[in-house]
């Protein structure tokens, strides 16, 4: 069942006053990402989905400032962009504008596109669920994204492997969620290991910071 929409607004009381009002250049941090960097390759991970040519509609699910649309360029078809906070939403309207985007106040895809995508959506824990309460969502995710997908969905996470964990943020089993994915389809697994190393090491391999995951129907 999926979870009350009082509990995923915790999520975004967390972040959204601040967001709103910081620089493009410094959000990427605040939405999961280690560094702009980072952002680039995880969404450049997504983009292999994508045929080589043609047109692209695409559902992004926890859209925030519609960051995705960075990566389809002059391809889009149609957007649309799903995310629980309205200030980030409003935001996001203000600056990606056009008659193919659209942006909707929902905690669920509401329409089908030829792909979906859930961009560090999954990693943002509310603090008054448990655990096997966010997993549960989790699951509804991305039976969502399936059941709103015509070719194929994605969504990356962060990793249990990753080196720097903080409260409030979820660190799952990516092996786990791929053999779930297997009832919607052929799971591809495209996991990124940074350079950086954790604080405490001052020596050793990386390991990995997230992973994404790519279904194909």
């Amino acid at each position: 069942m999926p979870l009350p929409n009082s509990k995923l607004q915790e999520i975004a009381a967390r972040y959204e006053d601040d967001l709103v009002c910081m620089p493009a250049a410094v959000r990427p941090k605040a939405l999961g990402w280690h560094t702009k960097e980072s952002m680039d390759l995880g969404f450049r991970d997504i983009a292999r989905m994508f045929p080589e040519t043609g047109p692209l509609s695409v559902n992004d699910l926890g859209c925030a400032f519609g960051n995705t649309l960075d990566y389809i360029g002059d391809r889009l078809d149609v957007y649309n962009g799903y995310d629980i906070s309205e200030k980030i939403l409003e935001k996001a309207r203000q600056e990606r504008q056009g008659p193919r985007i659209r942006f909707f106040l929902s905690d669920r895809c509401l329409y089908p596109a030829d792909y979906s995508i859930a961009s560090m959506l999954i990693v943002w824990f509310p603090d008054s669920v448990t655990l096997n309460e966010w997993e549960i969502e989790v699951g509804e995710i991305l039976q969502n994204l399936s059941d709103h997908s015509r070719i194929a969905f994605a969504f990356n996470t962060y990793a249990s492997t990753h080196p720097n964990k903080h409260p409030g943020q979820y660190y799952p089993d990516v092996e786990k969620w791929m053999e779930y994915c297997k009832r919607f389809g052929s799971p591809e697994l495209h996991v990124v290991r940074h350079g950086e190393l954790a604080h405490h090491e001052k020596d050793g391999p990386s390991l990995p910071r997230w992973a994404t995951v790519i279904v194909r129907k």
